[in-house]
């Protein structure tokens, strides 16, 4: 039963989205996609699926999906393991994170406690095998496998989150940016899954094993 309400949440989304007129895309001669490489330290790599256009739920519509979410969790056994971020970055991210901290979070805690009605602040320290000249943050929510895009109120990296544009590859920077959590969100334990992107290339991805209360 879980299962095909959630698909049918994401079905509902990806049909108002055909409904979208489609960007007009202008041809540029010459463009050629580069090849990169990435590196995770002692992160567990993952898949990650890359966008060209993002489409984001509406606040409403994200909601639906995380209370459908969080019954069917309360129908689950529950493990208890120490909370750990994952490098979710694919084979072409140009660059990789080395810290990562989330505001009132412990390095003892099972997962990042996300309060209801507040602002939660998520700070990634980062280095990139390239220059940036731009840079975009792209939020997920995890839950049960499916995800669900979070609209952030700044999703511009290069403004108000402590970096200036453009950035100089190998050096180290300090990435920092605010999550509204907001009061319409169920109960539910969630992975968030943080992205940096430098227009079609992706730089890093994280994923913050969360629980919103």
């Amino acid at each position: 039963l879980c299962f095909p309400l959630l698909s049918s949440l994401l079905q509902n989304h990806h049909h108002q989205r055909a409904r979208l007129p489609k960007p007009a895309v202008t041809n540029q001669p010459g463009n050629k996609k580069a090849q990169h490489s990435c590196s995770g330290e002692k992160n567990k790599e993952t898949k990650c699926v890359k966008h060209t256009h993002t489409h984001t739920m509406t606040n409403k519509s994200a909601a639906a999906f995380l209370l459908v979410g969080a019954v069917c969790l309360t129908l689950m056994p529950t493990f208890t393991s120490a909370a750990e971020f994952a490098n979710c970055a694919n084979e072409t991210a140009i660059g990789k994170y080395t810290q990562v901290e989330v505001s009132n979070c412990a390095d003892s805690d099972n997962s990042c406690v996300l309060k209801r009605n507040s602002n939660a602040t998520i700070s990634i320290t980062f280095t990139s095998g390239e220059d940036l000249s731009e840079l975009k943050a792209v939020v997920h929510g995890i839950i049960l496998g499916m995800e669900v895009p979070f609209k952030l109120p700044n999703d511009d990296g290069c403004k108000d989150s402590g970096l200036e544009c453009p950035l100089t590859k190998d050096t180290s920077y300090r990435y920092s940016t605010t999550l509204p959590v907001l009061k319409q969100y169920p109960k539910v334990s969630v992975e968030v899954k943080w992205e940096l992107k430098a227009g079609d290339k992706d730089v890093l991805c994280v994923l913050i094993p969360a629980k919103i209360q």
